[in-house]
């Protein structure tokens, strides 16, 4: 008698090959830099980058991506994974960087600065429309609320994005000879173991815009604002910060006195550094009563010296 036996052998199995990144988008802000992305891979695989502000290195089981800084247009590009015929692609995305507009400016900041004794302080300031795309009331960059909130100093909006505040803007004048007061905002730098202030053209003459103070240009981080160039009669200094002073007549001397508001330790905003709070606007509120009382005035500057 004859059995039959059938054996049946399994033969190997198809190998199937796999090239799989763990994402297939990547997305950088405009400041550029690294990311490592995972890829599930059986064999070595490549990789290309079809731009050349991104470089691609393939490395097992990862991709490296190095984007440069981006300082035009959002920019996109393909990183190609190859690994023999099999092929896979990431996308890249980069960000414009951020450009300041008009809008930009306007709400609520938070003012970080350093007082008068080197103390760093916090202040909170309300920007809003003056002339449309053009300037803007900035209140609170004094801690007494009549001058901060009725007579909020000008700031401009530049071309480029950035923006300009001016010295010697005077906010408010009362009465004439013997008896005129004159409310300014003032630059002011170090200067002699103390600091003065630079003012231009005769006190209580209405002028406003003088020298350039402050200027700086909003990165959607911060604004940090950069003292300029204050050139005297006696050499040039730096702006360091903005300050509320009253020119009051001083009878026995028969001259025009400076003086700051005392009840404000008002030099918390040297060298100060600006972020956005939010875009509210609507905390500035009117404060009653006029003119800053003369009660509110104390020591006159060290000494004020009159631009070149």
């Amino acid at each position: 008698q004859t059995v039959n036996v059938t054996v049946t052998q399994a033969g190997k199995e198809a190998s199937v090959d796999e090239l799989t990144p763990e994402k297939t988008q990547v997305d950088f802000t405009a400041e550029g830099g690294e990311e490592v992305v995972k890829v599930t891979a059986t064999a070595t695989f490549t990789a290309a980058s079809s731009e050349s502000w991104l470089t691609a290195t393939a490395a097992e089981g990862k991709v490296t991506l190095n984007a440069a800084a981006n300082t035009a247009e959002a920019r996109t590009a393909k990183v190609t994974l190859t690994m023999g015929e099999k092929i896979a692609e990431i996308t890249v995305n980069q960000a414009a960087p951020f450009k300041a507009d008009y809008n930009s400016y306007i709400g609520t900041w938070k003012v970080k600065g350093t007082t008068d004794d080197g103390r760093v302080e916090y202040n909170n300031v309300i920007i809003t429309a003056k002339e449309n795309g053009k300037s803007y009331n900035v209140a609170g960059w004094t801690h007494n609320a009549a001058a901060a909130q009725q007579f909020p100093l000008t700031m401009h909006y530049q071309s480029d994005g950035s923006v300009v505040i001016k010295g010697h803007q005077e906010l408010l004048s009362e009465g004439e000879g013997t008896e005129m007061k004159v409310l300014v905002v003032a630059g002011v730098f170090p200067y002699n173991n103390g600091y003065s202030l630079l003012r231009n053209g005769e006190i209580g003459g209405g002028e406003t815009e003088g020298h350039d103070v402050f200027m700086g240009k909003y990165d959607g981080n911060e604004l940090k604002m950069i003292g300029q160039d204050a050139k005297t009669s006696v050499g040039t200094f730096k702006f360091g910060a903005l300050k509320y002073y009253m020119y009051q007549y001083n009878s026995e001397k028969k001259e025009f006195g400076f003086y700051y508001l005392t009840d404000d330790n008002d030099g918390y905003a040297w060298d100060p550094v600006m972020t956005k709070v939010s875009n509210n606007t609507s905390s500035v509120n009117s404060i009653s009563g006029a003119f800053p009382s003369v009660e509110k005035l104390a020591n006159p500057l060290p000494a004020s010296l009159s631009a070149q």
